[in-house]
């Protein structure tokens, strides 16, 4: 790829073939550009050497599925063929009806072919392939994604039949906190919009901050529930009161302010407050509370899994499939650990019930023998008494 910056953002396909603006191109040596919160619009060019025997049809895939304009221009005989997709704009807009943006190459045209992006938060992760191979790879990630959803419906549908059984309220968060954070991840893997509201793209944006504040809210309240921090710790209590209170205001922010402070606002938030969560359950765990061991392992694997991806986008670590995931991995261990944490939190509950039975068993045990006891010399004094009152009559 050679990329082109227009911070104008006023240049056109008719610009880009002028000397003046061509040479300004300047090429790529990274796997996926990412141009961050950008203002600019950002060109990409590439052209095709076809070494290939066979005719087979090509694709070009755009694989951000944030991205909220990305137009494609091929050559014709006629002139430019343009065509303008992105998540804010209906499933319709695209050439191939999938969650990636696709566009039809061909082999036997070099190009030049061109790739004009903008937004809030723009990549250029682009990949060449024949329909198969595009659809191979759509098939993998889709049965990979598709452990993670189901992972999260089987424990978020186990746990909700706990929490009418037992009515307790770390169960209840726990099933909220899986289901927005499953919707999260769906929208931002572009789920959403491809099959659940493929006419309305204002769940790609405002709603990526909608799913966010929820999942964050709830994950909160899960954390003050499951620790017991109101009890056991009143400050630690009260910081996640206020993190509770900004993920309420990013729901409230995600119906009319715009994107581009909104996704800063739930960068941000998540970033503050998941090391307060670590560490919450670190002091629980040194307090002796048995199953915040599970809590912190959870939340560990959750932090590695965000480390790793940011070492990816540093150009740390390869872009491997198992890399770029990791994020996703550490969530899927957390929703299994959580569980196995809230059923030894019963157990304890359960264990502690069983010794308070037994320690007031013993209490009424010891209070049965004493007050025989009591009975008993209590009716040696009576006939002692008795004893001496007759031996008096009889003098």
């Amino acid at each position: 790829l050679d990329i082109l910056e227009d911070r104008e953002g006023a240049l056109t396909i008719n610009d880009l073939g002028r000397p003046e603006w061509s040479k300004k191109f300047k090429r790529n040596f990274e796997k996926v550009p990412n141009f961050g919160f950008s203002k600019s619009v950002h060109w990409a060019r590439f052209h095709l050497k076809n070494l290939s025997s066979s005719n087979r049809e090509w694709l070009v895939s755009f694989n951000y599925y944030n991205q909220d304009k990305v137009t494609f221009y091929r050559k014709t005989l006629k002139g430019w063929d343009e065509i303008q997709t992105g998540d804010l704009f209906p499933v319709s807009s695209r050439e191939i009806k999938e969650r990636a943006f696709l566009f039809k190459v061909n082999p036997d045209i070099p190009g030049p072919y061109y790739v004009k992006i903008e937004g809030v938060d723009n990549q250029m992760d682009l990949t060449l392939g024949t329909t198969q191979e595009i659809s191979t790879r759509e098939s993998m990630e889709n049965y990979f994604l598709g452990l993670f959803f189901g992972v999260s419906i089987a424990m978020a549908a186990l746990n909700l039949l706990i929490f009418f059984t037992t009515k307790s309220l770390p169960h209840l968060n726990y099933v909220l906190y899986v289901l927005t954070l499953a919707l999260f991840m769906a929208n931002d893997f572009g789920y959403v919009l491809r099959y659940l509201t493929p006419k309305d793209p204002w769940f790609s944006n405002n709603g990526q901050a909608l799913f966010a504040g929820l999942f964050q809210l709830f994950l909160n309240l899960f954390a003050i529930t499951f620790l017991k921090l109101k009890k056991e710790n009143p400050k630690l209590y009260w910081s996640h009161q206020f993190f509770v209170i900004t993920s309420t205001i990013l729901i409230i922010s995600s119906f009319f302010l715009p994107f581009s402070f909104n996704v800063i606002f739930l960068s941000l938030n998540p970033l503050l407050f998941i090391f307060l969560i670590f560490f919450a359950g670190v002091y629980r765990t040194k307090m002796g509370y048995r199953p915040a061991r599970y809590f912190v392992a959870a939340f560990g694997f959750s932090l590695l899994g965000g480390m790793i991806l940011i070492l990816v986008v540093a150009g740390v670590l390869p872009s491997t499939m198992i890399f770029r995931k990791a994020l996703l991995i550490g969530h899927g261990i957390d929703l299994i650990l959580l569980p196995m944490g809230l059923a030894d939190r019963f157990n304890l509950m359960q264990e502690r019930a069983f010794e308070l039975e037994e320690k007031t068993k013993r209490l009424h045990e010891n209070y049965s023998r004493n007050l025989e006891k009591r009975v008993a010399e209590k009716t040696l004094e009576l006939e002692v008494e008795k004893m001496s009152i007759e031996q008096m009559m009889d003098h």
